[in-house]
């Protein structure tokens, strides 16, 4: 699993008002922290607005490029600000993202071939959410292949987003979208990694759960095989459980339970936390992985 450093965007502070002022120095800084931190790949976010303003974006690019060496993923809803950050980009990078209606697909499919990049797609069409993993895998197979079939994009290249909603108000959706990890990830012929936002889970949670919400899902979509987490690499204990989920010996009871987490999740079967409620130190996590696992009776799924 790669770490895509989600922090330059408007909803952090500095980021916003260094955005506003297009003051590169805060920006640069910020890039540097996540590299640093252990970010593979940073998001450059400049906000929801359909028309950003046509120079930002480059801007962005620009100042990004200039501080570190990592690929970078462009993040807006406007396809011509997309567009325009994928020519300067130095080495092919990431867009983010389309969904599957056919006006914004094609072109940002034009986009990401004439610039060598990868291309994020949502299983969505217009207004509806998909509810189950086969209604996401339904909307590829349906909507987007043939589509990209038709102007010869790699499926390689493409990147499928597993749609991690907010646990307050979508419970049953998480057990749906670390079940459309593993569909994705079974039609091998699409040969396309998957991608997720682990921060968007707690949306609407309480302030002090959302890191145990974002490290308990980082081990529940790691046993569910994602590829591509973006998440906040200044956040030291999702670093940590990262780098336990990816080999390093646990040391730590909050260690074991993330891997007995990644172990049954990697079945899709909701993980027993009897043996683990006493332990004081694992309260937030236990909890955490309660509120992520609430959904799974309320799924269309089987598990």
């Amino acid at each position: 699993m790669r770490i895509i450093g989600e922090r330059l965007n408007p909803g952090v502070a500095a980021c916003s008002q260094a955005l506003n002022a297009m003051d590169p120095g805060p920006i640069q800084d910020l890039a540097r922290r996540q590299v640093e931190a252990g970010a593979d790949l940073l998001d450059l976010n400049i906000g929801a607005a359909l028309h950003a303003p046509p120079h930002l974006m480059p801007w962005l690019v620009d100042t990004v490029q200039a501080a570190v060496d990592v690929p970078l993923v462009l993040d807006a809803r406007d396809p011509e600000a997309l567009a325009a950050g994928a020519r300067r980009l130095h080495e092919p990078g990431i867009l983010n993202s389309s969904d599957a209606s056919e006006p914004r697909l094609m072109r940002l499919l034009d986009a990401a071939w004439k610039h060598q990049a990868s291309l994020v797609v949502q299983p969505i069409v217009g207004d509806s959410r998909p509810e189950t993993a086969l209604d996401r895998v339904s909307v590829v197979r349906s909507y987007v292949l043939p589509k990209t079939n038709r102007v010869g994009y790699p499926r390689e290249r493409l990147v499928f987003d597993a749609l991690f909603y907010p646990v307050t108000s979508a419970p049953e959706q998480v057990p749906e979208a670390l079940r459309s990890i593993q569909y994705y990830k079974a039609a091998t012929e699409w040969r396309s990694p998957v991608i997720g936002g682990i921060s968007n889970i707690s949306y609407g949670a309480p302030r002090e759960l959302r890191r145990a919400l974002h490290r308990v899902l980082l081990a529940m979509a790691h046993g569910a095989g994602l590829d591509l987490a973006i998440a906040d690499p200044l956040d030291g204990a999702l670093m940590e459980a990262l780098r336990v989920l990816e080999g390093a010996p646990p040391a730590t009871p909050r260690h074991r339970f993330l891997l007995a987490v990644r172990e049954a999740w990697s079945v899709l079967a909701p993980l027993d936390m009897t043996a683990w409620e006493g332990d004081p130190s694992l309260a937030d996590d236990v909890r955490a992985l309660r509120i992520l696992q609430s959904g799974v009776q309320r799924s269309r799924g089987v598990y």
